[in-house]
């Protein structure tokens, strides 16, 4: 019986595992995914300083690690490009001429 317990706690951590794993790659086709070109029209950042962003009145959550590092550096006015299937966001500052990439390239 002892046996049939521990594979029963493996199973289930295995299942656990498999579906927060899952549940990562799925967030991370979806912003990988993300394609906008445009002025930041709201911003707003979560406790944690993550960004969630509205361009052309759709919202973009911009959550993904590797994206991490704005440090509430977007603001109203400043303009993002992301082309689908990159990793990295070009940031142009409203009041500045060169781009800042996210992360840098």
């Amino acid at each position: 019986m002892n046996t049939f317990i521990k594979y029963q706690i493996i199973i289930i951590w295995g299942g656990i595992a498999s579906i927060v794993f899952l549940l990562w790659l799925i967030g991370y086709e979806i912003a990988i995914n993300y394609s906008f070109n445009g002025v930041v029209e709201h911003v707003s950042y979560d406790i944690q300083h993550t960004p969630t962003v509205s361009i052309k009145g759709l919202k973009y959550n911009l959550d993904y690690s590797h994206w991490g590092h704005y440090q509430d550096s977007i603001e109203v006015g400043d303009s993002m490009i992301k082309k689908s299937g990159e990793t990295y966001i070009k940031l142009i500052k409203r009041n500045k001429r060169y781009p800042v990439s996210f992360p840098q390239k």
